[in-house]
């Protein structure tokens, strides 16, 4: 019946026309109507030059540490086309991680394995089996693992803790008996930051059956960290019927000198309650975890006179701090009713005297700044920004430095035209140095030059740099990475650069712009730049980088433009121009891709070693004269073996005989200055000679001279 339905389903849709197929594909989203193309060729006909991109990205989330693949995957279209090694050879070393790590999370098992037989890696990064743990794909973690490929770290428990999936925490876990799991700075974790990392993860992603599986299996019980992270994540489920019970309880049973610090925790939780989840929790939760009647009274019971004011001062610092980050973290709440939060705490729990009273201190004001200043990316930062001002917090150039930071044009031009805060070149260059989500920072290059700002080779060269600190193993390749966006700035700042006017000229000066120009070249090539954008550097002068740079970051392209470079610039052969040395090192630092070109260009050092594998056919010949010169080489490697051996026992005939002739030299110079002593000792200036050395000798080393 269900094959009926099927047959009957297909045959409707070859009645339709084109229009209406159009129309439907319309209604869809991008990725399922691109796979409409696979159907039949009336359909991929009436679709042709539609639904070209895949979208394999979800918009990254402020509120998260890792990027996911979207959802619906399109697993037919990316097998069809990465299914084979031809697109893989076009990518640099960071777009192939990438989408090796999208793969990855995308739950789609054939699309991993697709991802691993063609990216041209033996090891991996971490990130991609954290990613297929926060995937759940059992199947893809069992062959990283199976053929040791990634290794086992803290962030993997997080993300299997995410995941949900009982099966890959469990196989995490006899994955460590083999090889420990390292933490930071390598360091191996105990099970009980296992266990935490992996709460952590699960309290972030609202998953009550892996906390109830930690409960039964390691005894873990839920605490204020799980609360907080649940809270901060949005999970109002979890905490409200798991959490929130267990801290509560935990913070009555506490003696009376720790209630203090318990006081102080049930504001964090407030403060994380008012981050991430809606205005009706934090109403709903405002009362119980307010702490500031009760901390009064403590502090004003324990101590007597000059004590009992120095702790009256000190709790009251502390609850100015504890306030204001309770504004900041309404105010920076990623939510979309962080405004009605926002109001809630002015009007509830501040009030109009305390609020001007917090935000003329300039520290508590600079904590809300800082928090607005993290939601820099959204669309609402203008507004947010707005809400500050109105507050009599005063524009700074905190203000400026994230708005560039994150390429928002809207925010710049409200901070520098309404609030009246100039953005200097210097200033932008010196403090803007990472952008996490910079697709307008061509956009914001372009307004400095329209408003009369010069760049120069040491600004390419700091374009490229914040490129490569992007790239850092920290910071991880979801977050961040190589862009359409951030390739367009550099590729059109390396055209529009141009040579300061020099105040002093000389050699120098010279020798610095070349720097900048060959630093820019380094950075670009590891951050995995398009070609286009190295010939415009290439063009400005910057040198050509390394083989084995290119061999390690780039494409193949971008290989083949680096070696036709180098063989047009020295005008010999390429073997001649980098010798077999540097061709060695770019074939160890290159993958299989890199390793098959070098040997369809003889560019592997001769002579039996590794780097030379056997090869079938070469240009036309068969086996067998293969091996009829296999077998010269090695007559002629034994007859030069045989040369070198008669050079070496020629050579140590040689040395054999100059050391003869030093020796008879060093025994009559012995035998002359055993003379002229002998015809000294008895004079005795030579005696008082020889005490005075023994003395200082002695002396100085502790004993008589040998």
């Amino acid at each position: 019946m269900e094959s009926g339905s099927k047959e009957e389903a297909q045959d409707n849709w070859t009645r339709l026309t084109p229009e209406l197929k159009l129309a439907v594909a319309a209604y869809l989203h991008p990725n399922h109507a691109n796979q409409l193309k696979l159907f039949d060729q009336e359909t991929a006909a009436c679709m042709r030059g539609l639904y070209v991109t895949l979208q394999l990205s979800e918009k990254h989330p402020s509120n998260r540490a890792l990027r996911r693949a979207l959802q619906p995957w399109p697993g037919p279209a990316f097998l069809a086309h990465f299914g084979r090694p031809e697109p893989w050879r076009s990518l640099t070393r960071p777009q192939r991680e990438r989408l090796l790590c999208l793969a990855a999370s995308s739950g789609h098992t054939a699309s991993l394995y697709a991802a691993l037989d063609n990216c041209d890696y033996t090891t991996l990064s971490s990130e991609v089996l954290n990613a297929a743990a926060a995937a759940g794909d059992l199947a893809g973690c069992q062959r990283l693992l199976r053929e040791g490929r990634c290794k086992v770290e803290q962030g993997t428990f997080k993300a299997a803790g995410e995941g949900g999936n009982l099966e890959v925490l469990r196989l995490l876990q006899r994955a460590c008996k083999s090889a420990p799991a390292v933490g930071a700075g390598g360091v191996r974790l105990t099970l009980s930051e296992c266990v935490a990392a992996m709460a952590s993860g699960a309290c972030s992603s609202g998953q009550a059956g892996v906390l109830a599986w930690l409960r039964r299996a390691h005894g873990h019980e839920p605490g204020l960290e799980d609360a907080i992270t649940a809270a901060r994540s949005g999970q109002v489920a979890l905490l409200e019927q798991l959490l929130m019970p267990a801290v509560l309880t935990g913070c009555h049973q506490q003696s009376d000198q720790q209630q203090w610090d318990r006081e102080q925790s049930k504001a964090l939780l407030l403060h994380a309650i008012a981050h991430g989840c809606p205005g009706e929790v934090l109403r709903r939760h405002y009362q119980t975890l307010w702490p500031w009647a009760r901390m009064h009274a403590g502090a004003d019971g324990q101590h007597g006179g000059e004590a009992s004011a120095a702790a009256e001062a000190a709790a009251r610092r502390q609850a100015d701090l504890t306030k204001a980050q309770l504004l900041a973290a309404a105010a920076g709440s990623p939510t979309a009713c962080w405004q009605a939060k926002t109001e809630f705490v002015l009007t509830s729990c501040l009030g109009p005297a305390e609020v001007e009273r917090l935000v003329q201190q300039r520290g508590l004001a600079e904590v809300v700044t800082r928090a607005v200043c993290d939601r820099c990316h959204e669309p609402t930062l203008v507004a947010r920004l707005r809400r500050l001002r109105a507050l009599g917090i005063a524009p700074c150039y905190t203000w400026l430095h994230n708005a560039t930071g994150a390429g928002n044009m809207e925010a710049l031009l409200f901070i520098e035209d309404e609030c009246g805060v100039p953005l200097t070149q210097s200033y932008y260059f010196d403090v803007a140095n990472v952008r996490p989500h910079s697709s307008g920072c061509l956009a914001m290059l372009q307004l400095l030059r329209e408003r009369g700002f010069v760049f120069g080779p040491d600004n390419v060269e700091r374009e490229a740099e914040c490129l490569v600190a992007d790239l850092n193993p920290d910071s991880g390749l979801w977050a961040k990475g190589w862009s359409a966006g951030r390739d367009a700035a550099l590729g059109w700042l390396a055209e529009v650069a141009k040579e300061y006017p020099m105040s002093f000229v000389g050699r120098a000066v010279t020798k610095r712009y070349q720097w900048h120009w060959s630093q820019a070249m380094w950075y670009a090539v590891c951050a995995g730049a398009s070609l286009p954008v190295l010939k415009a550097l290439r063009r400005r002068g910057a040198p050509l980088p390394p083989l084995s740079l290119a061999a390690k970051h780039g494409s193949l392209e971008v290989l083949e433009w680096v070696a036709a470079e180098l063989e047009a610039d020295g005008g010999r052969p390429l073997v001649e121009v980098l010798g077999w040395s540097e061709l060695e090192h770019a074939y160890q630092c290159g993958g299989e891709f890199v390793k098959h070109w070098m040997r369809s260009r003889d560019l592997v050092p001769p002579g039996p070693g590794p780097l030379r594998p056997p090869q079938d056919t070469r240009d036309g010949r068969n086996q067998k004269e293969e091996k009829e010169e296999e077998k010269e080489e090695v007559e002629e490697t034994e007859e030069e073996k045989e040369d070198e051996k008669e050079e070496k026992e020629d050579g140590e005939e040689e040395e054999h005989q100059e050391e003869e002739e030093e020796k008879e030299k060093a025994e009559e110079e012995v035998e002359w200055a055993g003379v002229g002593a002998g015809e000294a000792g008895g004079t005795w200036w030579w005696q008082w000679l020889q005490w005075a050395v023994k003395a200082i000798c002695e002396a100085l080393c502790g004993g008589p001279p040998r």
